[in-house]
Protein backbone atom coordinates (compact mmCIF):
# COMPACT_ATOMS: atom_id res chain seq x y z
CA UNK A 1 0.00 0.00 0.00
CA UNK A 2 2.77 2.39 1.09
CA UNK A 3 4.21 2.02 -2.23
CA UNK A 4 1.37 2.24 -4.86
CA UNK A 5 2.24 -0.04 -7.04
CA UNK A 6 -1.23 -1.67 -7.39
CA UNK A 7 0.06 -5.12 -7.66
CA UNK A 8 -2.82 -7.56 -7.55
CA UNK A 9 -1.41 -10.85 -5.62
CA UNK A 10 -2.91 -14.34 -4.79
CA UNK A 11 -1.62 -16.80 -2.00
CA UNK A 12 -2.44 -20.33 0.27
CA UNK A 13 -4.28 -19.17 3.52
CA UNK A 14 -4.72 -20.88 7.30
CA UNK A 15 -8.13 -19.58 7.92
CA UNK A 16 -7.71 -19.36 11.66
CA UNK A 17 -5.92 -16.22 11.08
CA UNK A 18 -8.34 -14.55 8.14
CA UNK A 19 -10.45 -12.46 10.44
CA UNK A 20 -12.60 -9.17 8.92
CA UNK A 21 -10.20 -6.51 9.62
CA UNK A 22 -7.28 -8.50 7.78
CA UNK A 23 -8.87 -9.74 5.05
CA UNK A 24 -9.95 -5.95 4.08
CA UNK A 25 -6.55 -5.23 4.49
CA UNK A 26 -5.45 -8.04 2.52
CA UNK A 27 -7.85 -6.58 -0.27
CA UNK A 28 -6.91 -3.22 -0.06
CA UNK A 29 -3.24 -4.24 -0.51
CA UNK A 30 -4.30 -5.92 -4.04
CA UNK A 31 -5.17 -9.65 -2.65
CA UNK A 32 -7.19 -10.83 -5.45
CA UNK A 33 -7.76 -14.54 -4.05
CA UNK A 34 -6.77 -16.81 -1.10
CA UNK A 35 -6.44 -20.97 -1.21
CA UNK A 36 -7.67 -22.50 1.41
CA UNK A 37 -6.99 -26.43 2.57
CA UNK A 38 -10.12 -26.59 4.27
CA UNK A 39 -10.52 -30.17 3.48
CA UNK A 40 -13.67 -31.50 5.53
CA UNK A 41 -16.63 -29.78 7.49
CA UNK A 42 -16.35 -31.87 10.30
CA UNK A 43 -13.96 -30.79 13.52
CA UNK A 44 -13.48 -34.57 14.49
CA UNK A 45 -12.01 -35.11 10.91
CA UNK A 46 -10.10 -31.36 11.15
CA UNK A 47 -8.54 -32.41 14.08
CA UNK A 48 -7.56 -35.94 13.23
CA UNK A 49 -5.84 -34.52 10.22
CA UNK A 50 -4.05 -31.85 12.72
CA UNK A 51 -5.48 -29.17 10.88
CA UNK A 52 -5.45 -26.55 14.15
CA UNK A 53 -8.55 -25.08 12.96
CA UNK A 54 -12.11 -25.70 13.33
CA UNK A 55 -14.94 -25.59 10.55
CA UNK A 56 -16.50 -22.29 12.30
CA UNK A 57 -13.09 -20.86 11.89
CA UNK A 58 -13.05 -21.66 8.22
CA UNK A 59 -16.08 -20.62 7.65
CA UNK A 60 -15.68 -16.93 9.22
CA UNK A 61 -12.44 -16.95 7.45
CA UNK A 62 -14.36 -17.45 3.71
CA UNK A 63 -17.07 -14.94 4.57
CA UNK A 64 -14.89 -12.36 5.76
CA UNK A 65 -12.55 -12.67 2.69
CA UNK A 66 -15.96 -12.36 0.30
CA UNK A 67 -17.06 -9.87 2.49
CA UNK A 68 -14.05 -7.89 1.77
CA UNK A 69 -13.75 -8.84 -2.39
CA UNK A 70 -11.40 -11.44 -2.15
CA UNK A 71 -12.23 -14.58 -3.87
CA UNK A 72 -12.32 -17.89 -2.00
CA UNK A 73 -10.52 -21.34 -3.89
CA UNK A 74 -11.20 -24.62 -1.07
CA UNK A 75 -9.82 -28.08 -1.43
CA UNK A 76 -11.86 -30.53 -0.08
CA UNK A 77 -10.84 -34.45 0.37
CA UNK A 78 -13.28 -37.36 0.96
CA UNK A 79 -12.75 -39.99 2.82
CA UNK A 80 -10.10 -39.54 5.14
CA UNK A 81 -8.96 -42.33 7.94
CA UNK A 82 -12.19 -43.17 9.59
CA UNK A 83 -14.11 -40.59 8.65
CA UNK A 84 -18.16 -41.28 8.96
CA UNK A 85 -21.59 -40.29 7.60
CA UNK A 86 -21.90 -38.42 9.78
CA UNK A 87 -18.60 -36.44 8.60
CA UNK A 88 -19.62 -36.13 5.34
CA UNK A 89 -22.97 -34.39 6.01
CA UNK A 90 -20.79 -31.90 8.12
CA UNK A 91 -18.43 -31.44 4.98
CA UNK A 92 -22.13 -30.93 2.92
CA UNK A 93 -23.77 -28.61 5.94
CA UNK A 94 -20.57 -26.70 5.31
CA UNK A 95 -20.54 -25.96 1.78
CA UNK A 96 -24.07 -25.75 1.56
CA UNK A 97 -23.76 -22.92 4.61
CA UNK A 98 -20.76 -21.26 2.48
CA UNK A 99 -21.46 -22.00 -0.88
CA UNK A 100 -21.91 -18.01 -1.93
CA UNK A 101 -18.34 -17.42 0.06
CA UNK A 102 -16.53 -20.18 -2.10
CA UNK A 103 -15.71 -19.25 -5.48
CA UNK A 104 -13.96 -21.91 -6.81
CA UNK A 105 -13.35 -25.47 -5.49
CA UNK A 106 -10.23 -25.86 -6.76
CA UNK A 107 -9.70 -29.34 -5.44
CA UNK A 108 -12.34 -32.71 -4.58
CA UNK A 109 -11.06 -35.48 -4.85
CA UNK A 110 -10.38 -38.48 -2.38
CA UNK A 111 -8.20 -39.46 0.00
CA UNK A 112 -5.32 -41.60 -1.11
CA UNK A 113 -1.74 -42.57 0.03
CA UNK A 114 1.17 -42.54 -1.76
CA UNK A 115 5.32 -44.10 -1.48
CA UNK A 116 7.38 -42.12 0.52
CA UNK A 117 4.22 -40.57 2.51
CA UNK A 118 5.36 -40.18 6.18
CA UNK A 119 2.92 -41.76 8.08
CA UNK A 120 2.88 -44.01 11.15
CA UNK A 121 0.07 -46.45 10.64
CA UNK A 122 -0.57 -47.36 14.55
CA UNK A 123 -1.03 -43.69 15.43
CA UNK A 124 -3.49 -43.54 12.21
CA UNK A 125 -5.36 -47.02 13.37
CA UNK A 126 -4.68 -47.97 10.34
CA UNK A 127 -3.13 -50.85 8.62
CA UNK A 128 -1.42 -51.02 5.25
CA UNK A 129 -1.73 -53.86 3.43
CA UNK A 130 1.31 -55.82 1.64
CA UNK A 131 3.91 -55.13 3.82
CA UNK A 132 6.70 -53.69 1.87
CA UNK A 133 5.21 -55.02 -1.38
CA UNK A 134 2.69 -52.11 -0.80
CA UNK A 135 -0.50 -53.34 -2.40
CA UNK A 136 -2.10 -50.54 -4.70
CA UNK A 137 -6.15 -49.84 -6.28
CA UNK A 138 -7.23 -47.17 -8.21
CA UNK A 139 -10.00 -44.91 -7.11
CA UNK A 140 -13.00 -44.04 -9.36
CA UNK A 141 -11.75 -40.06 -9.46
CA UNK A 142 -7.97 -41.34 -10.86
CA UNK A 143 -5.94 -41.52 -7.86
CA UNK A 144 -3.56 -44.43 -7.21
CA UNK A 145 -3.26 -45.40 -3.42
CA UNK A 146 -2.07 -47.80 -0.84
CA UNK A 147 -4.95 -50.05 0.72
CA UNK A 148 -5.18 -50.09 4.07
CA UNK A 149 -7.89 -51.11 6.41
CA UNK A 150 -9.17 -49.28 9.49
CA UNK A 151 -8.43 -50.66 12.93
CA UNK A 152 -10.88 -50.71 15.91
CA UNK A 153 -14.60 -50.47 15.98
CA UNK A 154 -16.20 -49.01 13.31
CA UNK A 155 -12.97 -49.47 11.13
CA UNK A 156 -13.37 -50.05 7.46
CA UNK A 157 -11.84 -52.92 5.72
CA UNK A 158 -10.02 -51.26 2.32
CA UNK A 159 -13.16 -52.65 -0.23
CA UNK A 160 -15.65 -50.83 2.14
CA UNK A 161 -13.20 -47.80 2.59
CA UNK A 162 -12.86 -47.46 -1.25
CA UNK A 163 -16.79 -47.94 -1.92
CA UNK A 164 -17.06 -45.09 0.97
CA UNK A 165 -14.53 -42.68 -0.46
CA UNK A 166 -16.02 -43.47 -3.93
CA UNK A 167 -19.46 -42.54 -3.23
CA UNK A 168 -18.39 -39.66 -1.20
CA UNK A 169 -16.56 -38.11 -4.48
CA UNK A 170 -19.64 -38.35 -6.44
Amino acid sequence: LQSGAKLQWTDSARPHIIDDDLAKGMAEAGCVMLSYGVESGSDTVLARMKKGFTAEQAGAALEAAHAAGILNRVNLIAGFFHEREEDVAATERFVAEHHQAMDVIGCFQGFYLFDGMDLDPDSLGIQLRGGEACAFDTLSMGQRTRTYDELGPGGLRWEDKRGQIDASWT
